[in-house]
């Protein structure tokens, strides 16, 4: 034991682990260490409980693209992790993702919350701290020579910066378990006990998080992994359900939370699969490494669009709309690039899992023809996997079959729409931010009823308006999914869908403006406009469900 490289590189696939340690510790009892080893992994049972351990979410976030990012073996790491009795999130990903989008989805989905909350009560904050003339303001029109009339872009600015701070420093609760820090790699005894004990961890997993890429059901390691945790927590539940996240932590933004249990032979389609409670325990919940991404990409649209209605003045509505739409909207190119991304993404996903076979996966044996880096014959983790996932299903086609009939269903259901509702009210929150300062522009000069009317003005756009713009980009950017064969095909048809945005973004402006004509009152127009948005969403996101 002594001689081994314990600088070694952790590699990327941990059957490397299993098998150079297999090999190396026994050769000559090749048959009693293979059992050994389909007992460990098949019974699920931990081999000493100091084993069992976990991180502080807060610990990996603030170092999440490094330690996302490398195999390479770092000293310190494992004692970061602490000894446990229960795993709150198991914490799976393939190395081969890019590790900024890792990073970025998990900061959006562990900080989203805080970030929303904190940053909306500073705004609010700097909203009254304006509106009482304690804060300096502007003069949009600067021809103005009494500037009596003071704007304010404070609510704005605050909540656009607070908001990335909180998002980057606030300490989430929780302890997880990411197999880089949680297993012992400082030498291959420890690694190869560690990477025995997966079964183990798994089935001490309450929740099991999914960080996906399109690599991800490429690994074989990644799918035995997924593999597990369907089998340790089948007792908990006897069908395959779903359920968008709405977890304590916010994992909604844009999270999907998937209960898997044991394959039956009954089909299973969209509208046969029931809804789990929200306290259902075996939670699976997949987290596309594009959400963070596309979060931010949302956010800076609507900060954009809001900075420019709030410091712009314009001689006239009609150049204000126009202007408006087309820089606002402009904003969300690269929301339309990940999207159609994300969507490209599933289509591959779904062509992959259709035609799932677990000796198609890949696995680091494999790839480098049974040999370690010595030269040496190495053991095929292939065939420990497959003998595991048998003692599990009973076949490797039953494995293979639910693969396909369960989890891929439930699967793409909920990454065809990657952005729940209360996950668009979250990434749009500046507008509300935006209409905080125009509220409180409305009440230092003493207009309260522009005021009220501003309020529920903003309201209707941030919590209906929006939200419906969205289903109809949405659906047209996965009309528009395709990758194009040369880049400026591909950027033109990411602005292409921009046109139709402002087209929909005018029809809304015009109905709201119809109903305050129809009225003879603002302030009645846009609650009836709103009361209308309002019964129109809920029908939307309803049948979205």
């Amino acid at each position: 034991m002594d001689d081994f490289d314990v600088d070694a590189d952790v590699p990327t696939d941990r059957g490397r682990d299993v098998q150079e340690t297999l090999e190396t510790q026994a050769p000559a009892n090749e048959p009693e260490i293979w059992a050994m080893a389909m007992a460990f992994l098949t019974n699920m049972q931990v081999t000493r409980p100091e084993l069992l351990r976990a991180v502080p979410a807060r610990w990996v976030l603030a170092r999440a693209w490094s330690i996302l990012g490398s195999a390479s073996y770092v000293a310190g790491l494992y004692e970061a992790s602490v000894p446990v009795t229960q795993i709150q999130e198991f914490w799976s990903h393939s190395w081969q993702g890019s590790p900024w989008k890792k990073a970025l989805t998990l900061l959006v989905a562990k900080n989203g919350l805080a970030s929303l909350v904190g940053s909306t009560l500073l705004t609010m904050l700097f909203a009254g701290l304006f509106a009482l003339g304690w804060l300096p303001g502007y003069a949009k029109d600067l021809t103005q020579e009494d500037g009596d009339f003071l704007n304010s872009v404070w609510c704005l600015a605050v909540g656009a910066v607070s908001s990335c701070i909180l998002a980057l420093l606030w300490r989430p609760p929780g302890l997880v378990f990411l197999d880089r820090v949680c297993i012992d790699q400082s030498t291959r005894t420890a690694k190869c006990e560690g990477v025995l004990n997966i079964g183990a961890f798994l089935k001490n997993s309450i929740t099991m998080v999914v960080i996906w890429d399109p690599t991800y059901v490429k690994r074989l390691w990644c799918v035995f992994e997924l593999a597990a945790y369907l089998k340790s927590h089948e007792d908990e539940r006897k069908a395959c359900c779903t359920e968008p996240a709405r977890m304590c932590h916010f994992q909604q933004w844009s999270v999907f939370s998937i209960s898997y249990m044991r394959h039956t032979n009954q089909s299973t389609t969209n509208a046969t699969i029931p809804r789990i409670p929200l306290w259902a325990q075996g939670k699976l919940v997949v987290l596309p490494s594009l959400l963070g991404p596309c979060s931010v990409a949302f956010a800076l649209g609507c900060c954009s669009f809001m900075a420019v209605l709030l410091i712009v003045e314009f001689a006239s509505p009609i150049a204000g709309v126009a202007v408006l739409v087309l820089l606002g909207t402009a904003g969300f190119y690269l929301a339309a690039a990940q999207f159609r991304e994300i969507y490209r993404d599933l289509d591959s996903m779904q062509a992959q899992m259709k035609e799932f076979e677990v000796d198609k996966a890949e696995s680091f044996c494999c790839s480098c023809n049974h040999l370690n880096s010595k030269g040496q014959n190495i053991l095929c983790d292939r065939e420990l996997v497959k003998a595991c996932i048998i003692s599990w299903f009973g076949t490797i086609e039953s494995f293979e079959e639910a693969v396909r009939s369960k989890v891929l269903p439930a699967m793409s259901a909920h990454l065809r729409h990657p952005f729940s509702y209360l996950s668009l009210v979250g990434v749009l929150s500046p507008l509300m931010w935006g209409t905080a300062d125009a509220v409180a522009a409305q009440l230092r000069n003493g207009n309260e009823q522009f005021a009220a009317y501003y309020a529920i003005n903003g309201l209707m756009w941030w919590l209906f308006g929006m939200p419906c713009l969205y289903v109809g980009w949405n659906m047209l950017v996965f009309r528009c999914r395709r990758k194009r064969a040369a880049l400026w095909k591909d950027v033109l048809t990411n602005l292409a869908i921009m046109p139709a945005i402002a087209v929909l973004l005018c029809l809304q402006y015009g109905v709201g403006y119809v109903f305050a004509i129809l009225t003879r009152n603002r302030v009645q127009g846009v609650c009836i406009y709103t009361a209308v948005m309002a019964v129109l969403t809920l029908v939307i996101f309803c049948r979205r469900r």
